[in-house]
């Protein structure tokens, strides 16, 4: 008998399973009705991508309750693929920026915390707009909750005795309305600014912008409302910041935006706008997306794209709470 596709026995064991509920309580939505409510849909999207051996346990027993036949290799087919190590040009991410996507619990932040430990590690800046609290286990130094209204003080990197102070925040704006996020990040970035012009020493900083498609939406480049986050994006460089853009919905993102960064790291994706939007970067090879592993990225570079296995990154000690 021919082995079925992994998504094949999620669908069945779903169905078989939603039966077997109705069975035994009336009550219970039926196979239909949880389609319908998308429950089904979301339920597989994640079953799709959990690479754990409970999950291939429950496959395999489910499977075998079917008629079928499977084997642990066949279910992984697509770990298979040889993935290349991580690699990353942080002089370029220094020139242009960096774009990571994916859907959830595809480890897109996971890869923000390798990279930006590689920027600390080089001497450069990080500052992290995270209104996710993701961002507590990085190495980042240190973690401000921001609250509303708030006046927010820092200390920007610059020179004292003729050495250069090495510093990076996470600003936690989880606690702000979408409204309140958006405002914070135009005043920071006004800030930022400030401090570069009126400075002799313009360190080198990269800015993250979790959840990026919030600040930087479809149309921004034409609007007055997002012109500070915006001129990070456009003259940035010029006073040695520069940018990485960390979201799930690359559609919603203007496109102008992300055009800039030319290395870009495209994780796991079924959503269709977003997969013809990213064909243009990576053509054919954006069908891949949907069979990509946690931590897995299409790395696309110049003329070259290939996937890319990222690390899992640990730290310890944790960031610093420095504001409650």
């Amino acid at each position: 008998m021919t082995t079925p596709k992994r998504e094949d026995i999620i669908t069945k064991a779903f169905e078989l399973n939603a039966r077997r509920n109705y069975r035994t309580n009336l009550n219970s939505p039926e196979v239909d009705e949880l389609k319908e409510s998308g429950i089904y849909e979301e339920a597989k999207n994640e079953l799709m991508r959990n690479p754990s051996n409970e999950f291939l346990a429950y496959l395999e027993k489910e499977a075998m309750s079917l008629g079928y036949r499977l084997t642990k290799e066949k279910i992984e087919h697509s770990k298979q693929i040889v993935s290349d190590p991580f690699s990353i040009d942080l002089d370029e991410a220094m020139r242009t920026g960096l774009f990571i996507s994916g859907t959830s619990h595809s480890g897109k932040t996971n890869l923000a915390f390798v990279v930006s430990d590689l920027l600390l590690s080089n001497n450069i800046i990080v500052y992290v707009v995270d209104p996710s609290q993701a961002w507590y286990n990085s190495s980042v130094p240190n973690v401000i909750q921001i609250r509303w209204p708030m006046s927010v003080t820092f200390r920007d990197g610059n020179a004292e005795n003729g050495k250069l102070i090495k510093n990076g925040t996470v600003f936690d704006v989880s606690r702000l309305t979408i409204l309140q996020q958006k405002e914070f990040v135009e005043s920071f970035c006004k800030k930022i600014f400030e401090l570069r012009v009126d400075s002799k020493v313009k360190p080198k900083t990269f800015i993250f912008f979790e959840e990026a498609h919030l600040f930087f939406p479809e149309g921004s480049m034409r609007s007055k409302r997002y012109q500070e986050a915006l001129r990070i994006i456009t003259v940035g460089r010029n006073f040695n910041i520069r940018f990485g853009l960390i979201t799930q919905w690359c559609a919603l993102i203007d496109k102008t935006v992300i055009k800039f960064p030319r290395q870009k790291y495209l994780g796991y994706s079924d959503e269709k706008n977003d997969k013809e939007y990213l064909r243009n970067f990576i053509g054919k090879r954006v069908d891949e997306l949907e069979t990509l592993e946690v931590g897995q990225f299409i790395y696309d570079f110049g003329k070259n794209t290939t996937k890319v296995q990222v690390p899992l990154f640990r730290c310890e000690p944790k960031p610093l709470l420095v504001t409650t």
